[in-house]
């Protein structure tokens, strides 16, 4: 479960989403943490006003910074902690389908090491 779940009621997610969505009309309210698995750092702000017409690949950007990856990283988002997020799909197709009862869409983060030695240590065990 989202921490952010876990510190605040449903009742008061739901009016924190409600007067962000009346504000602005044109942004979705997301949620982003740190994935369990993750060996990243935690992304300084978890709560995001995001354009509709954003992909989640142009997101992705946004995020990349936040959290300063090296460029030898690869970030993948899961929706609800366990659906990878296909990049292409823009933030509005993802939150009308994904959306939390509290109005909110929840993203988690893992990274990969790209050119690591997990890819390798994979191939040198086939």
């Amino acid at each position: 479960m989202s921490l952010f779940k876990k510190t605040f009621s449903i009742e008061h997610r739901k009016k924190e989403s409600q007067k962000m969505l009346t504000k602005y009309v044109d942004r979705i309210p997301i949620i982003v943490e740190k994935s369990s698995k993750c060996k990243l750092k935690v992304v300084s702000k978890n709560k995001f006003l995001v354009p509709h017409g954003l992909t989640l690949a142009q997101f992705l950007v946004i995020l990349r910074k936040r959290i300063e990856l090296n460029p030898s990283e690869t970030l993948f988002l899961f929706i609800n902690d366990s659906i990878l997020a296909p990049t292409s799909n823009s933030i509005i197709s993802l939150y009308e389908e994904y959306k939390d009862e509290d109005n909110f869409l929840y993203l988690s983060y893992c990274n990969e090491n790209v050119f690591g030695n997990k890819i390798e240590n994979n191939l040198n065990k086939k």
